[in-house]
């Protein structure tokens, strides 16, 4: 019978477990993967983010014209700032992340404190915000939130 090393190695960026006596590399399985240092942070941080990117893009329309009284145009108008918003906070977040830090953790720590702040004051203070205020807190919400879900995604693929 072959005894199994406790080590797990990485070669090529997939982990493999290696055998004592023959040495042949064997695929490790779902949940020995989880066991593998910062695969369950970047699962559980990467859930979130998405769970937060993904519900901002199916309810946002239905709360501004159900709840707000927007037109159809103005919670698209919305919508779109917000999708916006994730392509130049990708950009800029990334550029951050390679130029003026050595990792990504500031970064991703910075996004993260303002996404939050953004996000407390559009839930509590929609009502009396005017429309181009808003407009532009849902452009600064989707940079912090969408970009952070694009950055931990790219290193999640890196890694």
């Amino acid at each position: 019978m072959v005894e199994v090393i406790k080590q797990i190695t990485r070669e090529n960026s997939i982990i493999y477990v290696k055998e004592r006596q023959d040495h042949t590399l064997k695929r490790i399985n779902f949940f020995t993967a989880w066991l593998v240092p910062g695969v369950l942070l970047y699962g559980l941080t990467f859930f979130c983010l998405k769970f937060a990117v993904y519900s901002m893009l199916l309810w946002l329309q239905e709360y501004l014209q159900t709840q707000a009284g927007y037109s159809k145009q103005d919670a698209a108008n919305c919508s779109t700032c917000f999708d916006a918003g994730a392509i130049f906070g990708s950009l800029l977040l990334g550029f951050a992340s390679d130029k003026l830090f050595v990792r990504r953790s500031p970064v991703a720590f910075i996004a993260g404190i303002m996404s939050c702040i953004v996000s407390y004051c559009v839930t509590f203070r929609v009502d009396s915000m005017p429309r181009s205020l808003f407009y532009f807190m849902m452009f600064l919400y989707g940079g912090t939130t969408s970009g952070l879900n694009n950055m931990v995604s790219a290193s999640c693929a890196a890694d």
